[in-house]
């Protein structure tokens, strides 16, 4: 008993505090609550061990990818350098800034027992690129400057500086850079495979979209040395594993029926998931591991989506207008009219045929081959992948539920013109027979787990703000 309170009053006093701003992480990696995921680990981890094999990372946006790359690599402690790209990116961009990385482990004298195993050569080599860089390494072009690549630094070169350290180079968000200068890229892991028999190097490209030939445009010699590896969006269990590791580390609980919103609402991405759960816990001022159980209820949830959907809004229009204003052909709306038709269609998710026959009910001169064409670039990362395609099912649905609920209030007129007015003095027309997968409530409608809205409401019968419960 004695060795019982003990150990109690031991525990009370010497637990690990987590700040929730580490715990929950919407906008980086996860760290604390990072989950595992078992068989993309194991098919990771074989390809780094692989000499020469290169590796291509893909997935949907949110799936987890560099979250999960970054972990693996650091659970088998292996160096690793990150360089991210834009859409402006170029190639030579990438190599200065692989290059620049590379500093640490060749300048900084910290490093003396790493560098006592670089030679004095190579090293010497590294010291005076870096040297030219810094001293001509700039040139004018229309008011802009831009740094310039040595002739010195080939990729070649750039490969033995990387396996002189047993590094990695990873290029996050490849996807985004344009077609030449995804085939240069491939000629660079080309490189570094073919340098591997001398030193081990190797590139790992991350990117969001549905095959691996879009974020890498190699040949057929090629195919066979780079491994392609998936990562899926999260299932509901690994949502589920993500919050019971954020409970037990603040010392909180979400109620049940919490949790199973949660994970609804989050529809395989850990970062909504991470936003509700951080919402949540700031809102009721937990900083911190607290000192004694707090538990959250639906009001809690509720709060938190309200919060997540104020601070999202110009997101969610953002990503809406990208996707439906710029792609009209003739006097086609082509995204407005999918989504419209998706809204219209009212299901979780919708195949191909049933798209194009409530299109063709609305625009009944509207050419299938422009829905076969747009429908495809509503799914990439071009257009934010408001819609996802899944392969499987060979259906359409909405990447995020805030999404096809910003959607629903934009494009669907009410009947009899009534109206309910949300927070924010805004007035947004719901039709009726709408339903929403998954919970969710924005300002004052409240739209529980697949219940429909079978009725208009009118603001002079109502007085004030509308729910439904």
């Amino acid at each position: 008993m004695i060795t019982k309170i003990i150990n109690f009053f031991f525990n009370l006093f010497n637990r690990s505090k987590h700040q929730v701003f580490d715990v929950f992480t919407p906008s980086t990696e996860a760290g604390l609550t990072f989950v595992e995921r078992p068989q993309a680990k194991k098919d990771f981890v074989n390809c780094l061990k692989t000499h020469g094999r290169q590796l291509v990372i893909f997935g949907h946006s949110g799936s987890g990818k560099t979250t999960l790359v970054k972990n693996i690599l650091d659970s088998v402690k292996q160096k690793y350098i990150v360089t991210s790209c834009e859409s402006s990116t170029t190639i030579e961009e990438l190599i200065l800034s692989a290059f620049d990385k590379l500093n640490p482990y060749y300048i900084d004298e910290k490093g003396s027992k790493l560098s006592a195993k670089i030679s004095s050569e190579l090293k010497t080599s590294y010291l005076g690129i870096e040297s030219k860089i810094s001293g001509e390494g700039a040139v004018e072009t229309s008011n802009k400057l831009e740094r310039v690549v040595p002739i010195q630094l080939t990729p070649q070169r750039l490969s033995e500086f990387f396996g002189a350290i047993n590094c990695i180079w990873v290029i996050e968000d490849f996807h985004k850079v344009g077609e030449e200068q995804r085939k240069r890229l491939a000629d660079i892991m080309k490189i570094f495979k073919d340098t591997s028999k001398a030193s081990p190097t190797k590139i790992i490209a991350i990117g969001a979209v549905g095959s691996p030939r879009e974020i890498i445009d190699f040949d057929d010699n090629l195919k066979n040395r780079v491994a392609e590896i998936e990562v899926p969006l999260m299932n509901e269990a690994e949502i589920g594993e993500l919050i019971k590791k954020g409970e037990n580390l603040m010392k909180v609980e979400f109620e049940d029926i919490v949790k199973k919103r949660i994970v609804s609402l989050s529809n395989g991405l850990a970062s909504v998931c991470h936003h509700l759960c951080l919402n949540i816990c700031t809102n009721n001022d937990i900083t911190e591991t607290s000192r004694k159980k707090i538990i959250f209820s639906s009001i809690d949830l509720d709060n938190a989506v309200q919060k997540y959907v104020n601070e999202q809004s110009d997101s969610f229009k953002s990503m809406y207008d990208k996707a439906v204003k710029v792609q009209r052909q003739g006097k086609f709306n082509n995204g407005e009219l999918i989504i419209k038709a998706m809204l219209n269609i009212n299901k979780e998710e919708v195949s191909y045929s049933d798209l194009l026959a409530e299109i063709k009910r609305l625009q009944p001169d509207y050419p299938q081959g422009n829905l076969t064409t747009y429908l495809s670039t509503l799914t990439s990362p071009e257009r934010d992948e408001i819609l996802r395609y899944d392969e499987d099912a060979n259906k359409y649905s909405f990447s995020n539920p805030f999404l096809k609920v910003y959607a629903m209030m934009t494009l669907l007129p009410a009947k009899n013109g009534n109206k309910i007015r949300i927070s924010g003095n805004k007035n947004v027309v719901v039709n009726s027979t709408i339903s929403v997968g998954g919970d969710f409530r924005l300002g004052d409608i409240v739209i529980d787990n697949n219940v429909r809205i079978d009725k208009q409401v009118n603001i002079s019968e109502n007085k004030g703000d509308v729910s439904f419960d």
